[in-house]
């Protein structure tokens, strides 16, 4: 229980300096980014989830859970970058 507590107070800290370090710019590029990969993905992870047998609305599910993964990522990978 001390190793999780500590690790969530690293990522809380790591998450808050790069929420520190955020610029417009940053905001601007994660946008477009963000609509690309939507114009892509949506239509993607609607098929493969019909494709399987699931239903278009679990595919969605998908690719929702996998973005926000993929943000947390990529937030505590640009919070490292610069300790």
């Amino acid at each position: 229980p001390r190793e999780v507590r500590a690790d969530i107070a690293l990522y809380k800290a790591k998450l808050i300096d790069s929420l520190k370090n955020y610029s417009g710019k940053m905001l601007i590029s994660d946008l477009v980014a963000g609509v690309i990969v939507a114009i892509i993905a949506l239509p993607l992870s609607i098929a493969l989830a019909i494709a399987s047998g699931a239903t278009p609305a679990q595919g969605l599910y998908t690719a929702a859970i996998a973005g926000l993964v993929k943000l947390m990522e990529r937030r505590l990978a640009r919070s490292e970058r610069h300790s």
